[in-house]
């Protein structure tokens, strides 16, 4: 819904021409950080989860005995 609302948005004024290839480019540029924000995110929850098992798995031979 934000690549249509944008694409709109820039076409009614004029951020960029109606051709094509404007419009392309814009939307591989919107598509490429929103790609990228999501690998970011996605990196750092991972990273959350491995501090969060180990913590767990630590637990589990503390109180196992």
């Amino acid at each position: 819904t934000i690549l249509v609302s944008y694409l709109t948005v820039g076409l009614i004024l004029r951020w960029f021409s109606p051709h094509i290839i404007p419009i392309l480019i814009m939307m591989a540029i919107i598509v490429l950080v929103y790609a990228l924000i999501l690998l970011f995110m996605y990196l750092g929850w991972k990273r959350e989860m491995r501090k969060m098992n180990v913590l767990t798995e630590e637990y589990i031979k503390e109180h196992a005995q």
